[in-house]
Parts: C-alpha cells; structure tokens; sequence
C-alpha cells in the first residue's frame, strides 16, 4: 500500500521538480529549518521524516529491508530469478544513492 501512494505521489510531480526537490541529508536539514521556529513543528517535521524513511526502508529493493524480506521468499520459490533481482535491486539502491548524493552536492554549491 505504502509503495503504490509513494508511486502516487512520484507520479503526480514532474521530472524536473522531482530533480530540484531530491537531495539526503542536506535538503532534509534545509526543509528543517522552516519546521524549527517550534517545538511542535520540529517534533511534526521529525514525524514526517521518521515516516518517509520507514517507507523508503520497506520497499522491495535487496539492500533495505523489504527486498531482505523478498529475497527469503525469492530464493525459496525463484532463486534463478531472485539471482537477476538481487543485481538490478542492488544497482538501483547505488542509482538512489548517487541521486540523492547529487541533489546534496547541487544544494551545497548553490549556497556559495
């Protein structure tokens, strides 16, 4: 469920705002800064980012938690398979990471 209303919302934004808006730590610290002038804001946004990790955490690729929990059941139905999804898995984890890694890296330069 949590995977399709984060497809949803994907979905609904266009590339290039997808792009502008990416970024890890940095643009989490960033958006922060507008939550920070309260402590129920602070404890919202923090709500916010707790949850958004926990779904980002569950989706179905090998190195987070749900493809762990994917691959015990990929290996005992489809291990040839699980085999092809493992590496695709694991090449679109490091493809997130770079992404997010770029977005950091571009809100930083703008700064100076």
């Amino acid at each position: 469920v949590s995977l399709v209303w984060i497809i949803s919302v994907l979905a609904s934004l266009s590339f290039t705002t997808f792009v502008e808006n990416s970024g890890g730590i940095v643009a989490i610290a960033q958006i922060g800064e507008k939550f920070s002038v309260s402590t129920v804001g602070l404890i919202y946004y923090g709500l916010i980012v707790s949850y958004v990790l926990a779904l980002t955490n569950i989706l179905p690729i090998y190195p987070l938690d749900g493809g762990r929990t994917m691959k015990l059941l990929g290996e005992k139905f489809f291990p040839r398979f699980w085999i092809v999804c493992e590496k695709v898995g694991i090449g679109f984890f490091l493809f997130l990471v770079v992404f997010a890694l770029w977005g950091d890296a571009r809100r930083l330069l703008a700064l100076f």
